[in-house]
C-alpha cells in the first residue's frame, strides 16, 4: 500500500516535472520566435535605411561630377556622411524606440539632404560650363574676335575661384553645410608642410539660386549675340525692322575723263547713312532707349566699344564706353550712401554737373550721358553697317562736255523755276567770288605755297557745305594721302625690322584700306565721301572712302579769279548754266553800286540826278572829289 502510494505520487512529480519542462520549452521558443520577430524587424529597419542610404548615393552618381577630381573627391566624402547620418536616423526613427518627432526629423533631413546633393550637381554644372566659357573667352583674346568673349563687369572674386579650380591651383576640397542648409565649398592649396598658401570659399547653394534668377556667373558673347545677328535681325524685319522707316535718296555722280573728253553722269540710289544716324537720335530714339533696356545688352554694348562704334561725330571715342554696363545696371539701383561712395572715385569725385555737391542728380546725369553713347553707338552701327552697302544704279549717260566750271558746250538757259531755286545758292557764289580774288593774288611757287593755296581752297569749300546740302567732304591731296597711309616699320624677306646706315629704324607707307593707294597730286582738290566698307573682314575699318579729284593742280594755282571762281563753283555743285546766271546777276549788281567820282558837284548833282543815285563827298583815293553811289 505505501508502496503502491510512493509510486503515484513520484509518477505525478514526474508528470509535473514534464508538464513544466514543457511550458519552459513552449515559454522559451515563444521567447525565441518573438525575438527572432524583433531581430528580424530591426534587421529591416537597418535594410532600409541602407537603401535609402544607397538611393541617395544613386541620386549622387546620376549627377553630373566637376571635371576636377579633387573636387569630386570632397563631394563623395560630403555624400557618403550624409548618407551614413540618414542610415542612423531611419534606425532610430522607425526602430522600436521611434518616435513621431524622430520620423518626422528624418524626413526633414532626407529632404534638405536631396537638396544639398541638387545644390552640388548644379554647381558642378556650372563649373563645367564656366570652364568651357574661360576657355572660350582666352581664344576670342588670343584670336581678337568678340564670338566667345566674356563681357566686362564680371565678377573677379567668381573668376579668380574657377580659374584656380581650372589650373588645380587647389589640393583640398572640404564640404559643409551651414546652420542654413547651404552648402559651403572651402578650398584650400598647401605647402609640403601642411601650411595653407591658398584659401577660398563659396557658397554652393547661393551660387545656384543666383544662377536660377538669371545673375550668371559670366555673361558671354555667343553666336546670336553678334551684332550682325542680333542687330541684324532688329534692321531687317520684315514687320517692326529699322529699314522699313527709311527710303533710300537718288544722286547724280559725274566724272570726267580727260583721255576720252567725256563726262559719264551716273544716277544711283543709296542710303544716307547721315540721315539713317539722325532719324535713329531724334524720331525713333525710343526705339533705342527699348533696346538697351533689354536683356543681354551689355553683349552689345561691349561690341559697341570694342569695335569703335561709341564715338562722336569727330571720330573721338565716347568716354562713357569704359564702364561696364553691368556696373551701370548697379549704378542705377545705387542708394544715395551707395552712390556718394562709388563717386568718390571717379573723377573730381564724381560731382558731375560742377555745382561743388555729389548727389542723385549727379548720378541721373552721369546715367543720361551712358544713355546716350549708347544709342549713338547703335546709331552709328545701324547707319553704318545696316544699310545696303552698294549704290544702286538707275541710269548711266555719257556726255561729250566736261564738268560744270570748265570751258565747253553752250549752257542750256535756266527755266524760271530753277532761277526761283538757285537763289538759295547765290550767297555761295558770292562768296566764292570774292574768295577767288583774295585766293588769286596769293603766291604759289614754293611747295608750301601751293599747300596753303589748296588748304584754303579746301575750307572754303566745306564751309558752304550746309547750304549746299553735299554729304562730302573737300580735302586737298597731301590731306587724303594722311588718310589713305599708314606708317610701319619696314621689314626684310625674314620679317626682321631694316634700319639705316644711321641706325634709324626704316619706315614705309602701306594702305588703310584695301584697294586705295595715294593720291599722285597733293595739291589738287578731292571730293570725299565716306561709305560702309564692303564685305568688311575683322580689323578692317567700318568705312572707306570714295574720291574724286574735282579740281586739278592747274585749276588750284590760277591767277585768274574769273577762271578761280569758275573752278571753285563747278567743284561745289554749281552748273555751267547756273554760273552763267550768276555771274551776270553780281555783274549787274556791281555795276549798280558801283562809285564814280566827278572832279565838280555840279558833275556830280547831274549824273545823280539823272541815274537817281546820290552824291557824296569822295575819301581816300577819291579825297577831294564828288562820289556818286
Amino acid at each position: 500500500m505505501a508502496l503502491t502510494y510512493i509510486t503515484k505520487a513520484a509518477e505525478a512529480t514526474s508528470r509535473r516535472n514534464q508538464q513544466t519542462a514543457a511550458m519552459i520549452q513552449q515559454i522559451t521558443k515563444r521567447a525565441a520566435d518573438k525575438q527572432a520577430a524583433k531581430n528580424a524587424k530591426a534587421d529591416a529597419i537597418v535594410q532600409e535605411g541602407r537603401q535609402y542610404g544607397n538611393d541617395f548615393y544613386s541620386l549622387y552618381d546620376e549627377q553630373e561630377k566637376s571635371g576636377i577630381v579633387s573636387w569630386n573627391s570632397g563631394a563623395s566624402e560630403l555624400v557618403g556622411k550624409l548618407a551614413s547620418e540618414q542610415e542612423e536616423l531611419y534606425s532610430r526613427a522607425f526602430g522600436s524606440n521611434g518616435t513621431p518627432e524622430l520620423r518626422n526629423e528624418f524626413r526633414v533631413k532626407q529632404s534638405r539632404d536631396k537638396q544639398v546633393l541638387s545644390s552640388i550637381g548644379q554647381w558642378a554644372a556650372l563649373s563645367n560650363q564656366n570652364a568651357k566659357a574661360m576657355i572660350s573667352n582666352q581664344d576670342a583674346h588670343e584670336q581678337n574676335i568678340d564670338l566667345g568673349r566674356m563681357t566686362r563687369g564680371n565678377d573677379t572674386e567668381k573668376y579668380e575661384f574657377a580659374q584656380n579650380m581650372q589650373n588645380n591651383r587647389y589640393s583640398n576640397y572640404d564640404f559643409q553645410i551651414d546652420e542654413s542648409g547651404n552648402v559651403i565649398l572651402n578650398a584650400a592649396a598647401m605647402d609640403a608642410d601642411g601650411n595653407i598658401i591658398r584659401q577660398q570659399s563659396r557658397n554652393l547653394s547661393a551660387d545656384v539660386a543666383n544662377n536660377t534668377a538669371g545673375n550668371t556667373w559670366y555673361s558671354s558673347i555667343e553666336e546670336d549675340d553678334l551684332l550682325q545677328n542680333s542687330l541684324g535681325a532688329r534692321w531687317n524685319d520684315n514687320v517692326n525692322g529699322y529699314s522699313n522707316l527709311f527710303t533710300p535718296v537718288e544722286r547724280t555722280v559725274k566724272k570726267w575723263d580727260k583721255d576720252l573728253g567725256k563726262t559719264t553722269e551716273t544716277k544711283v540710289t543709296s542710303y544716307d547713312p547721315a540721315k539713317i544716324k539722325t532719324g535713329l537720335l531724334t524720331t525713333y530714339s525710343s526705339r533705342l532707349d527699348a533696346e538697351i533696356r533689354g536683356p543681354g545688352f551689355e553683349k552689345t554694348w561691349d561690341q559697341l566699344w570694342r569695335n569703335g562704334y561709341l564715338r562722336d561725330d569727330n571720330g573721338t571715342q565716347l568716354a562713357e564706353g569704359e564702364i561696364s554696363w553691368k556696373d551701370v545696371r548697379k549704378i542705377s539701383t545705387m542708394n544715395n550712401q551707395q552712390w556718394s561712395e562709388y563717386a568718390s572715385g571717379l573723377t573730381g569725385g564724381g560731382d558731375i554737373d560742377g555745382d561743388g555737391v555729389v548727389n542723385e542728380e549727379d548720378k541721373k546725369l552721369l546715367l543720361s550721358n551712358i544713355d546716350n553713347a549708347a544709342k549713338v553707338g547703335l546709331a552709328n552701327y545701324y547707319s553704318e553697317e545696316m544699310g545696303p552697302q552698294e549704290d544702286k544704279v538707275i541710269s548711266v549717260n555719257v556726255q561729250g562736255q566736261k564738268p560744270a566750271g570748265t570751258t565747253g558746250a553752250k549752257p542750256k538757259p535756266l527755266t524760271q523755276n530753277q532761277i526761283i531755286a538757285l537763289e538759295s545758292k547765290a550767297p555761295v557764289y558770292q562768296k566764292l567770288r570774292t574768295e577767288a580774288v583774295d585766293i588769286s593774288k596769293l603766291p604759289n611757287q614754293t611747295p608750301e605755297e601751293q599747300e596753303a593755296r589748296a588748304s584754303r581752297i579746301a575750307n572754303d569749300l566745306n564751309n558752304n557745305n550746309a547750304t549746299m546740302g553735299n554729304t562730302h567732304k573737300y580735302v586737298t591731296g597731301y590731306q587724303l594721302n594722311e588718310k589713305l597711309t599708314a606708317k610701319q616699320e619696314k621689314k626684310d624677306e625674314n620679317e626682321e625690322v631694316m634700319y639705316d646706315d644711321k641706325g634709324n629704324v626704316i619706315m614705309e607707307d602701306v594702305e588703310r584700306y584695301t584697294g586705295k593707294d595715294a593720291v599722285g597730286s597733293p595739291y589738287a582738290i578731292y571730293k570725299v565721301r565716306m561709305v560702309n566698307t564692303v564685305n568688311r573682314q575683322k580689323g578692317e575699318p567700318a568705312q572707306t572712302p570714295e574720291y574724286e579729284e574735282i579740281m586739278t593742280t592747274d585749276n588750284v594755282l590760277s591767277t585768274n579769279s574769273t577762271d578761280l571762281t569758275s573752278y571753285m563753283s563747278g567743284a561745289q555743285g554749281l552748273e555751267t548754266n547756273e554760273q552763267t546766271y550768276l555771274r551776270s546777276k553780281f555783274a549787274s549788281i556791281d555795276e549798280k553800286n558801283k562809285i564814280k567820282a566827278y572832279d565838280t558837284k555840279e558833275e556830280a548833282d547831274a549824273a545823280a540826278k539823272k541815274s537817281g543815285g546820290s552824291v557824296i563827298v569822295g575819301t581816300g583815293k577819291n579825297k577831294g572829289k564828288f562820289i556818286v553811289k
